[in-house]
């Protein structure tokens, strides 16, 4: 049986006894994320806000705080420095913030344009901004395996 990456997200949560509250986000919620920030989402990440988003900001067993589809921002919105990745720093309006780290020493943000970069995950910590991730399937695998290569 394979599983999509907001299914195996909710596994792990589970067998690693963390008390994840989440639940479906309704679909005029996420359309208008999308709307805000004018964007379209990539569909693995649409369905984890579908399917698995908390309904409240929620930390996990890692220390890694996954946001409520409310709180998710762009990265201009959200963080008072330009990344220093150029790749990042030219498009960061279309980069939302979905995750932090141990009370925001480090965030994860998706991609969200078209091009080479979209649904590309970047890891935004100040000094080493960069890409971690080239899909949130991948990020999700990789965060299950060892969260702290994303870090």
């Amino acid at each position: 049986m394979t599983f999509t990456a907001h299914q195996k997200l909710i596994r792990y949560w589970g067998d690693n006894e963390a008390d994840i509250l989440f639940g479906p986000s309704d679909e005029q919620a996420v359309a208008a994320l999308e709307i805000r920030y004018g964007v379209k989402l990539p569909a693995e990440f649409r369905a984890y806000l579908r399917n698995a988003c908390p309904a409240d900001d929620q930390v996990d067993h890692n220390f890694t705080e996954w946001w409520s589809l409310k709180r998710i921002k762009s990265i201009p919105d959200e963080y008072d420095h330009t990344p220093i990745n150029a790749d990042i720093a030219k498009d960061a309006a279309i980069f939302l913030f979905f995750a932090d780290f141990v009370i925001w020493s480090m965030a994860w943000a998706i991609c969200c344009k078209a091009g080479k970069n979209y649904g590309r995950i970047a890891v935004i910590n100040g000094s080493n901004d960069r890409f971690i991730a080239n899909s949130f399937a991948e990020f999700i695998d990789d965060y299950i395996r060892d969260h702290r290569e994303l870090l």
